[in-house]
């Protein structure tokens, strides 16, 4: 696994931060989430989207 150093003198790119999180491409990425093959992450989404649900609710 590629360890990511936050720092001044080298700040992380989005590039690098997606390719740490899902270890894919930007491009990749985006493709899995356009065409709805998230599944190992789906759970992050639906989580996050009932937290918003239930806030609207109260």
């Amino acid at each position: 696994m590629n360890n990511i150093v936050f720092d001044e003198e080298n700040p992380v790119t989005s590039d690098q931060l997606i390719w740490a999180l899902f270890g894919k491409s930007t491009e990749d990425v985006a493709r899995m989430f356009r065409d709805g093959k998230n599944g190992e992450y789906a759970y992050l989404f639906k989580k996050k989207d009932a937290v918003k649900e239930k806030k609207k609710v109260e």
